[in-house]
């Protein structure tokens, strides 16, 4: 009989990996998802920024803007604004991220209101709303 038993054996060491392995095959795809759904929501964020600053600059220099979608690209005064991903810098044809459509232009008057509308964003496979609220220009994203 040995008195000085150290170490772990061979099965406690399996035991251990096992439950190791458990636990990563179920976060990691759920991780997967969640870091999908974050890149998704800054793609869509950069477009609601977008979009507020062409509001702010209707006001501030007294001029009249609308913005419509063609193509997936969002347009100010027929000026193209696309939200491209940016993943690759290195990249020099990057593609689009986000993917913009709208049932109707929507028009930035240069007293601060709007006509309203909404714009569809489809950001890696997840739609996000920005709902623009008549008169007053209230901007939110669903």
């Amino acid at each position: 009989m040995r008195l000085g038993k150290k170490g772990f054996t061979l099965i406690e060491i399996l035991i251990v990996v096992v439950i190791i392995a458990v636990v990563l095959s179920v976060s990691i795809p759920f991780s997967m998802n969640l870091y999908k759904r974050y890149a998704a929501s800054l793609d869509a964020e950069r477009l609601l920024i977008l979009v507020i600053q062409i509001q702010r600059e209707a006001f501030l220099t007294g001029e009249e803007i609308y913005i419509k979608a063609v193509d997936g690209v969002l347009y100010a005064n027929d000026k193209a604004w696309p939200i491209l991903d940016k993943s690759d810098e290195k990249n020099q044809n990057p593609q689009l991220a986000a993917y913009v459509s709208m049932e109707r232009p929507v028009m930035f008057f240069n007293n601060g209101t709007t006509n309203g509308g909404t714009i569809d964003i489809y950001a890696r496979e997840i739609k996000y709303t920005v709902e623009i609220t008549a008169p007053l220009g209230n901007i939110a994203m669903n």
